[in-house]
């Protein structure tokens, strides 16, 4: 599993100027992770895929795997 990075908005210490309704602070980790993102329910090759983000795995020369538990879409940062 990759490293998670921590952001920060605006910088520690910097002081900014908004507009009404927008964001006055966002902060956290997030975690940058290949993989496949499917939108809606599909079936290919009979095989029934839920929404969500499946992880991938490994690659090779003309491939790539990715896991078969899939994780749900959470928020993602701008």
């Amino acid at each position: 599993m990759a490293a998670p990075f921590l952001f920060s908005f605006p910088e520690l210490g910097k002081e900014i100027q908004i507009s009404l309704g927008e964001d006055m602070l966002r902060q956290g980790y997030y975690i940058e992770e290949d993989g496949i993102e499917i939108s809606a329910g599909n079936n290919i090759r009979g095989y029934k895929l839920s929404p969500g983000f499946y992880p991938q795995i490994s690659e090779d020369r003309n491939n790539s795997y990715h896991s078969c538990q899939m994780t749900p879409t959470s928020s993602r940062a701008d």
